[in-house]
Order: structure tokens, then sequence, then C-alpha cells
């Protein structure tokens, strides 16, 4: 009996440590918002965002973040002509097709539209805590990716320029 009350005692303070732990690494998933304050600390009454999109770009998330948002709008929108000033050239849009320029870019999307699938994963994303991966930012589920075509993944070559380099679900 003696045995049984150690093991769950030792249980119990393993399952507590867990959770401190997992509290205090501020893990959140791609759709999680609440507690937005804890990416942000203050020093001196200066206000320093910590949460990042390192190994994409130097910029602060809420700048990322601010793009993200404007490129998330004008993909709804169908906005091709501001789409096409953000793109990195040359891109390759589904199917496999090679676009070197706005305007090759506005000739391929003539008549097209967003399908209702991309739309509405596109509808859904808050544009916080943004997924990436070693290629970029992504938007949705992956129909706009974005990166800071003036990083190279170890330092800030020039000034940051962020740039969508992944578009999907026009058709």
């Amino acid at each position: 009996m003696k045995f049984f009350k150690l093991s769950i005692l030792s249980v119990a303070v393993i399952l507590s440590i867990m959770l401190s732990i997992t509290s205090c690494t501020g893990n959140k998933s791609h759709t999680d918002t609440d507690n937005e304050s804890s990416d942000m600390q203050s020093v001196n009454d200066t206000v320093i965002d910590t949460k990042t999109y390192s190994g994409i770009t130097t910029l602060p998330s809420s700048e990322v973040e601010e793009f993200a948002s404007t490129v998330k709008k004008a993909y709804l929108d169908e906005d091709w002509e501001t789409i096409s000033s953000l793109i990195d050239y040359p891109i390759t849009l589904y199917p496999d097709v090679k676009v070197n320029n706005a305007e090759e870019f506005l000739s391929y999307v003539k008549g097209k539209h967003i399908s209702e699938s991309d739309r509405t994963a596109m509808e859904n994303e808050t544009c916080v805590d943004l997924g990436k991966n070693g290629e970029g930012v992504f938007l949705g589920s992956g129909e706009v990716w974005i990166r800071d075509v003036n990083y190279n993944g170890i330092e800030q070559v020039a000034e940051p320029e962020l740039r969508i380099f992944g578009l999907n679900g026009i058709v």
C-alpha cells in the first residue's frame, strides 16, 4: 500500500512539472490566439515583440502579420493587381506554370477565381502565429507562402522585404 501511495504521488509530481513546463514555453497551436500579452515584454516602458519568425526574417512578428493581413485581403478580394505587386518573380503556379513578371501573372489569372475550399481556408486564417517552416510562412492551409527575400536563413543580407513565393487555389 505504501508503494502504491508513493507511485501516485510520483505521478502527480511529474504531471505537475509537465504542466508547468508547457505553460512556461508558450506552446501555441496555429489557431490559438489567446493570451497574446505573453508574446510581449516591457523593458523601461518600451514594448518589445518577443514572438518571432526566426529563420525566415528579422522583422518583428507584427510586421510579418500585417503583411500577411494585406495579402489575405487581396487574395480573398481576388485583387490580382495587388497580389502581382507582392510576388517574388519568377513564381511557379499550379499546374506547373512558370510566371516571370506581373504582366504574365495578370494574364494567367484573368478570368480565374479562388476555389471554394481555398477561400474557406483563407477566411479562417487569423494572420496571428502563422505557420512556418524552413521555406517561409504560410497562410491558410498553404494557399499563400511568404518569405523575406533578403534573409538567407542565417543573416539579413539587405533591408527586409517580404514577398509572396507560393500561391495556390487559383482555378
